[in-house]
C-alpha cells in the first residue's frame, strides 16, 4: 500500500464523486430495477441452468446431440428473452458506459505510473485492457 495516505484519500474521494455522477446513479438504478424484476430474475435462472445442463451434456464421453441441441435451443431462447427485457437493455447501455469510463481512469492512471503527464491522456478506444504484460503498444 501507498505509504503516502493522501493517495488513497483522494482514491476514495474519486469513488465518492463518481457514486454523485447521473451515469452512476443510472448505474445503479438499472442495477436495482435488474434485482426487483422477477421475470428477468426468472429468466436468467432458467438461462443458467441451460447452460449448466448443456455444460454437463458436453462433459460426456458419449454425447447425447439431442440432448445437446435441447440445451442449445433454450440456452438460445433464454438468453434472448434476457437480452430483450427493457430492464436488462438499460442496465447493459449503463453498464458498458460506466466500464468506458472507469477505462478510461484506469488509463490516465496507467499512463501516470508509467511517467506519462496525466493531463495529456487522451481516451483510447482501440481495446487496450489495460494489462500492458501481452501489449507494449502504448508507447
Amino acid at each position: 500500500m501507498f505509504e503516502n495516505s493522501r493517495i488513497i484519500e483522494l482514491a476514495r474521494e474519486l469513488g465518492a464523486e463518481i457514486q454523485k455522477t447521473p451515469e452512476y446513479l443510472d448505474y445503479h438504478l438499472a442495477c436495482e430495477k435488474n434485482d426487483a424484476d422477477d421475470e428477468l430474475q426468472s429468466l436468467i435462472s432458467s438461462f443458467n441452468i441451460a447452460q449448466m445442463n448443456l455444460e454437463r451434456e458436453m462433459k460426456e464421453t458419449e454425447r447425447d446431440t439431442v440432448k445437446v441441441e435441447s440445451f442449445t435451443n433454450m440456452l438460445n431462447e433464454a438468453y434472448n428473452s434476457i437480452m430483450s427485457n427493457e430492464n436488462m437493455r438499460s442496465y447493459v447501455v449503463a453498464k458498458d458506459f460506466m466500464e468506458r469510463e472507469l477505462n478510461y481512469i484506469y488509463q490516465i492512471l496507467a499512463a501516470s505510473i508509467n511517467g506519462k503527464d496525466p493531463f495529456t491522456v487522451e481516451e483510447s478506444t482501440g481495446g487496450c485492457s489495460g494489462d500492458c504484460s501481452a501489449c507494449g503498444n502504448c508507447g
